[in-house]
């Protein structure tokens, strides 16, 4: 057998000199679809993508800010959270997220794969009007 090198996909956190076109490691420590068992070096590949993760983390991120800001007087309503839209551009997400609950709030969560941060922007629709559009025939 010929010694062989691996290459996975890198969850970008190996160093600070990362850059956007730098998507592999030979690291097993870093890589992102991979996850260490508590026996000694032994792995098992994630049944989950990058993607998956990703998703998940921000519902996740979502649920627990809508469980902070319910109403502490009533009881813990059950809600789901659901992504209405997502895109990836080169190391950032960004997700649309809302939920369940009648209250008309929807979530904007923004990854930064630069920094390794997410930013949460949580708004409240008051209005869907149509427009009716000025070139009618």
């Amino acid at each position: 057998m010929t010694d062989q090198r691996i290459a996975f996909i890198c969850d970008r956190k190996k160093c600070k000199n990362c850059y956007s076109d730098c998507l592999h490691t030979t690291d097993i420590n870093h890589a992102a679809n991979f996850e260490k068992t508590l026996a000694p070096d032994t792995w098992f590949e994630s049944k989950q993508t990058g993607e998956k993760k990703m998703e998940n983390k921000a519902l996740e991120i979502v649920r627990a800010y809508i469980k902070e800001h319910l109403d502490r007087s009533d009881a813990t309503p059950e809600f789901d959270v659901y992504t209405v839209w997502k895109c990836k551009a080169l190391q950032n997400w960004k997700f649309l997220i809302s939920s369940s609950l009648y209250d008309g709030m929807y979530y904007e969560l923004t990854y930064n794969g630069d920094k390794h941060e997410w930013y949460l922007d949580a708004y409240k629709k008051f209005e869907n009007r149509c427009i009716p559009s000025v070139e009618r025939k």
